[in-house]
């Protein structure tokens, strides 16, 4: 953050420390913060806790690290787009249909809206942190909506073609160097490319 005298008159405006998150004061009077206002996620008329999605994914077996972002879309404004670093030990069979289950499971309950639920899940070796250790969202939604963005423009196409430095081929496989595999698992992109063969 900025330690100009304007940076510093913004953060404290009325005398009231603007952190830029939002929270929510529970029943037993403690404020719980819900995410930071940067992340939260506006879908179908409702705003999504990019956090409350990222801890219910982490909860599923097979999971490491799981980095929820928004994504432009264009009914919807925005949607979930998960990014999912697989366990080593137990997360190979780890797949989208399972992790949808198991959030589908919390929007049953009235936990999550169904909005929360991700179309898009990718797999990734690694996800880009901050210098202290936190999800450095700016980043993965500067590589990955890019990438989502032109693979809904021109769709999966036979051969191997590039978006953004990262190379698609067809199959809805993606690869970059050996620090990045991604598989985009969209049924609506799926079914996309098998009407196109």
């Amino acid at each position: 953050m900025s330690t100009t005298p304007e940076a510093s008159e913004q953060l404290w405006a009325g005398g009231y420390l603007h952190t830029n998150d939002i929270g929510v004061i529970e029943p037993s009077g403690y404020l719980r913060i819900v995410d930071r206002i940067k992340d939260v996620i506006k879908t179908g008329g409702e705003w999504v806790s990019s956090l409350q999605i990222e801890d219910l994914i982490s909860q599923c077996k097979g999971v490491s690290e799981a980095a929820v972002i928004g994504v432009k879309d264009d009914k919807w404004g925005e949607r979930p787009l998960a990014l999912i670093v697989r366990d080593a030990q137990t997360g190979d069979d780890l797949s989208d249909t399972q992790i949808k289950a198991h959030l589908r499971a919390f929007a049953d309950a009235g936990v999550i809206s169904k909005f929360g639920i991700p179309d898009q899940i990718l797999f990734v070796k690694t996800l880009a942190k901050t210098s202290v250790g936190k999800f450095d969202k700016k980043a993965l939604r500067e590589k990955y909506g890019k990438v989502i963005d032109r693979v809904r423009q021109g769709g999966l196409m036979a051969g191997a073609r590039t978006c953004d430095g990262v190379s698609v081929s067809s199959g809805a496989v993606f690869q970059r160097s050996a620090d990045l595999q991604v598989r985009i698992v969209s049924e609506r992109t799926w079914r996309s490319a098998l009407r196109r063969r």
